[in-house]
């Protein structure tokens, strides 16, 4: 099977983009973000855009590298750190992002900021680690295929 290089690169660039405008955001209160409504817009959508970033290159890794199609958020999570894409640890750490990030999209009228704040101090590190892994899986994937890798 081929995975898609220029797309997984594309989604690894907004990932890496969501990375930086979160750190930068996690660095306010949840006071001061709460009176601004701009950031706070801001941190709702960098959040759901590096999720769904680390939910689209894991699905795609998981349908191309392993035959498994997915059903669920959780399911691609649970899958990659089996699979060894991620560490069972990072896979344990990140159950409920997919849920979350469902939340955020559909139930937005009921979103409960001290919830969102406790994302924001804690996702963009987590981020990071697949970027990370999905980075040295797709090294170590080259390697023995010999395929271009990004």
């Amino acid at each position: 099977m081929t995975l898609d290089h220029q797309s997984i690169i594309e989604k690894k660039v907004k990932l890496q983009q969501a990375i930086r405008v979160l750190e930068d955001l996690g660095g306010r209160t949840l006071e001061n973000l709460q009176k601004d409504e701009i950031e706070m817009g801001a941190v709702l959508h960098y959040l759901a855009l590096g999720i769904e970033s680390i939910l689209d290159i894991g699905s795609h890794i998981l349908t191309e590298d392993f035959g498994t199609s997915p059903q669920t958020y959780e399911e691609v999570i649970q899958l990659l750190g089996q699979k060894k894409v991620i560490s069972m640890e990072l896979a344990k750490q990140s159950s409920g992002i997919g849920k979350f990030r469902n939340k955020m999209i559909h139930e937005y009228s009921h979103i409960n900021f001290e919830k969102v704040y406790g994302y924001l101090q804690k996702t963009p590190k987590e981020l990071k680690r697949f970027d990370q892994a999905f980075s040295r899986y797709l090294k170590k994937r080259k390697k023995s295929k010999g395929v271009n890798s990004i």
